[in-house]
């Protein structure tokens, strides 16, 4: 199915092919609606889990609290991720 921002959704799965043909995945899974609020539903469909890159570590800000090494794994938001630097 279609997120309606040109994203496709595998029903079975919380991946998702972004437009841009990168993968994603979501945190959220089909199942959250039959235990989650709608907020709480809305929220785990806008972040993603992702594994950090050379170039996530190099665009960290130097106010950052903790240290992010490549391959370390995290969460953002969806929106944010699609933007650069």
């Amino acid at each position: 199915s279609s997120t309606g921002d040109g994203d496709t959704v595998s029903a079975s799965t919380s991946s998702i092919t972004a437009s841009d043909g990168s993968k994603r995945v979501l945190l959220s899974v089909p199942e959250d609606r039959e235990w989650l609020s709608d907020l709480d539903c809305f929220v785990r469909r806008n972040l993603e889990v992702f594994l950090a890159t050379e170039e996530d570590v190099k665009n960290l800000h130097a106010e950052k609290k903790f240290r992010v090494v490549a391959g370390q794994v995290g969460m953002r938001c969806v929106h944010c991720a699609a933007t650069e630097g």
